[in-house]
């Protein structure tokens, strides 16, 4: 018997079209719809996870118009993530510090370690770590590793880095934290709700019942004489009179507050955890970037002025001018 074969086919035009894999994009769902309310969309291809993670931060580490809350915002549009980057420590000796007044303050350009620091026209530096030159201090274990040199300061890692991260993605700030209203209990024996607080920055706004203070550490020297100070179980013994236990922020007054007052003061935050960010921000006002963007010159009068831009200077000039032309005839 003899059989027969029917075929069909068809010929598909190609031509001015692209051809390619396809890509998988998740589907959104009710991250998606929190990221609107929040005002932050997913990354192309983002997962789930890493969007959490994202979405958490954007409260705690709020972004604004100052260079915390510019790197925050930088930091999580662009997908990337902060850490931990430095845990700073006095040397410890005999239940407190090595140091007579351990201090560490974070510039755009510096870390400058205080053995004693009282005020701004009262200090002694011990060493100051330049990390915004290719120097000692270019990386974060650079950084450890100049602190490490110091008679008065420790330093360690953060969790999450490796150590090669450049130091100058550490946030500005200092290890003293300011406390500018703090409710005071009616009584005359109270603690504060920090430790560890700076002499001589203790003020409270019932003037009346903390008038005059006789703790130690702020006692008036007799520049002809002695000073004698000591201590002993109850020393107020007149209205008015207060003594503070800086160490433990123990507070002890002969009259009981109202209730209603409040106080402020300065309380070290040792051991100093430093935030880092792989986003650096700079300001042109800020007077220590400045130092790096123009060279120093000596004037007729022998004042310290700022002159020529610096090969910093010139790249960071020469991308502000090509963005945003305004000179003559542009």
């Amino acid at each position: 018997m003899a059989t027969n074969t029917f075929s069909l086919y068809w010929v598909i035009e190609n031509a001015g079209k692209y051809t390619s894999a396809p890509t998988a994009y998740p589907t959104k769902n009710d991250l998606d719809a929190h990221g609107t309310f929040l005002d932050l969309k997913r990354l192309p291809a983002e997962k789930n996870t890493s969007y959490y993670k994202r979405l958490q931060s954007v409260l705690p580490l709020r972004g604004g118009a100052n260079h915390n809350g510019l790197v925050h915002a930088l930091t999580r549009e662009l997908g990337l993530q902060e850490f931990i980057g430095l845990k700073i420590s006095p040397v410890p000796s005999s239940g407190g510090w090595r140091a007579p007044a351990p201090f560490v303050q974070i510039t755009s350009t510096n870390i400058i370690l205080y053995s004693s620091y009282i005020d701004e026209d009262n200090y002694e530096i011990d060493k100051s770590i330049d990390f915004f030159s290719h120097g000692a201090g270019y990386l974060l274990e650079d950084v450890i590793a100049e602190i490490g040199t110091s008679s008065y300061f420790i330093a360690e890692l953060g969790n999450g880095l490796t150590g090669q991260e450049k130091a100058n993605g550490l946030f500005p700030g200092t290890s003293s934290q300011i406390i500018y209203k703090e409710w005071v209990p009616a009584n005359t024996f109270f603690t504060l709700e920090h430790t560890d607080l700076i002499p001589g920055t203790l003020y409270f706004s019932e003037t009346s019942v903390f008038a005059k203070e006789l703790s130690s550490e702020v006692a008036t020297k007799n520049e002809n004489g002695f000073t004698f100070c000591w201590g002993i179980s109850t020393p107020v013994t007149q209205d008015g009179d207060y003594f503070v236990n800086y160490k433990r922020g123990i507070v002890t007054s002969k009259k009981s507050s109202s209730g209603a007052g409040t106080c402020r003061y300065l309380y070290r935050t040792f051991p100093w955890h430093v935030r880092w960010s792989p986003i650096a921000v700079y300001s042109l006002r800020d007077a220590n970037y400045q130092s790096k963007v123009f060279e120093t010159e000596v004037m007729l009068d022998n004042s310290i002025q700022h002159g020529l831009v610096s090969i910093e200077g010139s790249e960071i000039y020469s991308q502000i001018f090509d963005r945003s032309p305004c000179l003559w005839g542009e």
